[in-house]
């Protein structure tokens, strides 16, 4: 869907025709779907159209390594780069506040750290988002609040974990296949943990 969606003609421009400010989402969605050498090419390509002092190169390219890493199960230098992407100077004004910090938390949390994931995750809901909030962030925020919940739930506070669980039914009541069965697993684990508690514990919003 994020290829349909404009990423396929970047990767069918000749090089030097492509927008360079797409070259770290297409390098981490290469990673994503396992294409990693693709990526490393895109990188390589990236680096010797833009100097290290390049601002958008700056801003993005740690995004694009943290990617490429995650895909090989280099999670401590994932995390680490996602971190670097959340802290590097940026571009312009119109970027994400809390950048990276999702991406962070997902490779600390299958290196076994959820207390890290709680607190991340958790930070990247309180950080204003692109353009002070005014544009949702598809890519990753219906996923926090799943993890958020499943945290909670493996944690053992089911309080947390339904409120989380009850922001993404409600957030996903309408969606469209295949997110539908998506949201139909998430509602399952919300009846789980409502079993044992009252309704009046389980209120939609922030915990």
């Amino acid at each position: 869907m994020r290829a349909r969606l404009g990423y396929a003609s970047f990767l069918a421009a000749r090089p030097e025709a492509r927008n360079t400010d797409l070259y770290a989402v297409t390098i981490a969605l290469l990673a994503d779907v396992g294409k990693v050498r693709e990526a490393k090419q895109l990188l390589d390509e990236w680096r010797t159209r833009l100097t290290s002092a390049d601002p958008s190169f700056r801003s993005d390219s740690a995004y694009a390594v943290g990617s490429i890493a995650a895909a090989e199960g280099q999670l401590d230098k994932a995390a680490t780069s996602f971190l670097v992407w959340h802290a590097s100077p940026m571009p312009s004004s119109f970027h994400w506040f809390n950048r990276g910090l999702a991406e962070a938390a997902t490779a600390l949390a299958r290196l076994g750290n959820s207390d890290s994931l709680r607190v991340l995750l958790e930070r990247a809901l309180d950080s204003p988002s692109l353009a002070l909030g005014w544009i949702y962030e598809t890519t990753w925020y219906p996923q926090v609040l799943q993890q958020l919940g499943d945290s909670y739930d493996a944690r053992g506070d089911r309080v947390k974990a339904a409120s989380y669980y009850q922001m993404y039914v409600e957030l996903l009541k309408d969606a469209d296949p295949p997110v539908a069965a998506q949201a139909k697993a998430v509602r399952e684990k919300l009846a789980h943990v409502t079993g044992e508690l009252s309704p009046a514990a389980v209120k939609v919003g922030r915990p």
